[in-house]
């Protein structure tokens, strides 16, 4: 199933394009997601921009 995060990924680098994959430096200012939809998904309970300031490094 393509709706789950892992199987989407398998399938997206093993497509016809996989370099088109690239780290996200910032996020816009008209972000449709909130804090309150991922914070399950983040480590170490940072927010959203905490962990773009980490990944910079």
């Amino acid at each position: 199933n393509w709706n789950e995060d892992f199987l989407f990924g398998y399938q997206f680098l093993n497509g016809s394009n996989p370099v088109m994959i690239s780290k996200c430096m910032n996020l816009p200012d008209k972000f449709a997601v909130t804090q309150e939809m991922v914070e399950g998904s983040l480590d170490r309970g940072r927010s959203l921009q905490e962990e773009l300031k980490v990944r910079k490094k």
